[in-house]
């Protein structure tokens, strides 16, 4: 039977794990413990932003071009926890009024958040400048630039 509970400072040890891979997963997704009436883990301390923000940090070392995400119990954070989170190196974020069992805030709520900070978020299938990537004709680079594919470069004779 899996595990369900981690101990406090295993996501930072499974991040150091997962940063010695041949290849870094595409994403990180960070949850918080969310204490809900009823289940085994109601009585369970939720876990200190500190320790969430120490994870982060260390999966952006270890992991650098891994989208780390703020998922579940991100919605007991402050906004200058989640903030801090992203200079952590958080860079981005579960939206929609409802994960599986906990709330979560809705995609204007997120948007009007990440104004304030002067960030913006990106649709699917979008590159850091807002051009529509397709995946078969044009691909993101590393420094989020979008590049034709060599498919594409055949298709327009070039």
């Amino acid at each position: 039977m899996p595990r369900i509970v981690q101990d406090r400072g295993e996501k930072r040890k499974q991040s150091q794990v997962m940063g010695m891979l041949p290849e870094h997963p595409e994403s990180f997704p960070v949850n918080t413990l969310v204490p809900i009436p009823g289940t085994p883990m109601e009585n369970n301390e939720p876990v200190a932003v500190h320790s969430v923000i120490r994870t982060i940090a260390t999966a952006r070392i270890v992991m650098p071009k891994t989208i780390i995400r703020l998922a579940a119990g991100r919605h007991t954070f402050t906004e200058t926890e989640q903030a801090m989170a992203f200079m952590a190196g958080a860079n981005a974020i579960f939206t929609g009024e409802q994960m599986l069992t906990t709330p979560c805030s809705g995609w204007d709520e997120d948007k009007a958040m990440l104004g304030r900070w002067g960030l913006r978020g990106l649709r699917s299938f979008e590159d850091a400048e807002g051009h529509k990537v397709d995946g078969q004709f044009v691909k993101v680079e590393e420094d989020g630039q979008a590049v034709l594919t060599e498919a594409a470069r055949k298709e327009m004779g070039v």
